[in-house]
């Protein structure tokens, strides 16, 4: 009777720990409250704003004074930047780029997925 008593108490053990374990991921224990919605992101209406508003100013990069020759107050100079890499790099802080936006913290996640969704669609002029 021991012996049953003792296989018993293993096997019920074994289930209650295998049951008791299981793989958490951070969306599940932690989902996203903000919503962020990058589908469907266009230059017109996010990319060129932010650009502007985040870049373009302060004499930073606008055609008048582009600093390192970079222009990013028009769809060209974005394009050409997000194209080669450089712009994903720099708001990623990624090593070998300057972290933009300069003296500021790095954009926000959804900014950069939406950004970075723009770029893997090809950045187009829309």
């Amino acid at each position: 009777m021991t012996k049953a008593l003792s296989i018993s108490a293993s096997l019920l053990l074994t289930m209650y720990l295998g049951t008791g374990c299981y793989n958490d991921n951070r969306e599940d224990l932690y989902p996203a409250t903000d919503n962020c919605d990058s589908t469907n992101v266009s230059y017109s209406s996010f990319i060129a704003p932010l650009m502007n508003a985040s870049c373009a100013t302060s004499a930073c990069h606008d055609a008048a004074t582009a600093s390192y020759a970079i222009i990013l107050d028009n769809y060209a100079g974005v394009q050409q930047i997000a194209l080669n890499g450089k712009l994903l790099g720099s708001i990623t802080h990624s090593g070998g780029f300057y972290p933009m936006p300069q003296n500021m913290p790095k954009l926000d996640d959804c900014t950069i997925a939406k950004i970075r969704n723009w770029i893997n669609a090809g950045a187009p002029e829309n």
